[in-house]
């Protein structure tokens, strides 16, 4: 490690920036020094005695300009060695349109990663743990926790929780989790994440190389298996410095075009024969893809002659669900988002009522599946279904003998083609 005394002080007089008090004209000079590579990372800084005489401050001064600084996480302070300059580690962005472990994002970056081992083994299960991942009587939990580096540079700590008839033996974990559990068919293919603002505690902060109390990212994620399992539980720590978060649409709307050429191509003539004889129909939707739900119980009304009524999956258990009958048709509105679980529950709900319902999604049990096209995101995918439905209540127009473009009482302005 360096001396910067060299660099960081030249022959004429220091001329600290003007503006505010003397302390923050220092710590403005000392950043920028940084900045301009006068200092670099791992540098020692001049010792406080020497910094005061050199700027014509108190070491009073000096002392605060420097404190704020380590605060900053832009110097290090190391007992009995003195201060230094912090290394300034590489920001990373992570989508949070895709589900992807952390080394699948690291590679995809052509980034080295590693993992050190903060504990692997079974235990007795917290309430939290039994209740997220659905866990029996006497089921024990597996726990594991990874301090997560790029070049030897800490970026978040890692802590999962998988039921242990998932994962019974996770000594057997290589470098990826997801690789590994999907070589037993149980890779995760969606997930719901919190993501909150935290202050890193003592021990996250020592592990993560930055002061007690920096800002941090605390994040929660529920994956869950096609079938509608949960299957992993993790609560990760991220360094605020080094990560960024990116809600992104950018890929989806690429490839949209390609997927609504899908969606054209999606037959949902099976569900013809069930609205044969029938007046009414339920439409299920949730989160953005409620929207279309309404649309589509307005286009049952106008061009088929059918009382469509939509409801949220939550809302019809309150009250609509009283005049479902064997084979009241009920058509499942779910795109890939976090509100799909609960369509495809209460569709499969219906169906083990007699109903006869169907649903644009893998989770319904019960409910038959009609087939959508995915997008690769949950705002997208909307758009997807209702080219579906356009190309299906068409088809239903016209098998009851109506003419979908002329409507009764209603003068259209647009054209099926």
């Amino acid at each position: 490690m360096a001396d910067a005394s060299g660099n960081l002080f030249t022959d004429g007089p220091v001329v600290l920036p003007l503006g505010g008090p003397l302390y923050l004209q220092l710590k403005r000079w000392i950043e920028d020094a940084i900045k301009r590579g006068a200092i670099n990372p791992g540098d020692a800084l001049p010792s406080e005695r020497d910094l005061a005489i050199k700027t014509d401050v108190s070491r009073v001064t000096v002392r605060k300009a420097v404190q704020q600084l380590v605060q900053d996480g832009v110097l290090v302070q190391r007992h009995g060695s003195g201060t230094f300059v912090a290394q300034q580690a590489q920001r990373v962005e992570q989508s949070l349109s895709q589900l992807t472990s952390f080394t699948e994002d690291m590679a995809r970056r052509g980034m080295a990663v590693r993992a050190e081992w903060l504990d692997r083994g079974l235990y007795h299960p917290s309430t939290e743990e039994t209740v997220i991942l659905g866990l029996g009587a006497g089921e024990q939990v597996t726990r594991i926790a990874r301090l997560r580096l790029s070049e030897d540079t800490p970026l978040a700590i890692e802590r999962a929780s998988l039921s242990s008839s998932i994962l019974p033996d996770p000594d057997l974990i290589g470098d990826s989790l997801y690789k590994h559990l999907e070589k037993s068919g149980n890779r995760p293919v969606r997930a719901i994440q919190r993501i909150r603002a935290a202050n890193l505690s003592d021990a996250d902060a020592h592990l993560l190389l930055v002061p007690v109390g920096s800002a941090g990212l605390f994040i929660e994620r529920i994956s869950y298996l096609p079938s509608g399992r949960a299957i992993e539980f993790t609560r990760s720590i991220y360094r605020g410095d080094t990560y960024d978060f990116v809600a992104e649409l950018q890929r989806a709307v690429a490839a949209l075009p390609e997927r609504l050429a899908g969606a054209v191509a999606c037959d949902w003539s099976e569900m013809i024969p069930a609205l044969d004889g029938h007046s009414a129909l339920y439409v299920l939707g949730r989160g953005p893809g409620f929207a279309i739900a309404n649309e589509a119980a307005l286009k049952f009304k106008e061009t088929c002659g059918i009382q469509g009524e939509s409801y949220s999956a939550a809302e019809v258990m309150h009250g609509p669900v009283s005049i479902v009958n064997p084979g009241y048709p009920v058509l499942g509105l779910a795109a890939r988002d976090a509100a799909e679980k609960s369509v495809a529950d209460m569709a499969h709900k219906l169906a083990g009522q007699g109903a006869s319902a169907f649903l644009t999604s893998d989770l319904g049990g019960a409910a038959r599946r009609l087939p959508f096209a995915a997008t690769g995101h949950p705002i997208t995918d909307p758009l997807a279904l209702v080219v579906s439905f356009y190309g299906f209540v068409e088809a239903l127009a016209r098998h009851r003998g109506l003419n979908p473009d002329e409507p009764p009482m209603l003068k259209k302005v647009t054209e099926t083609l």
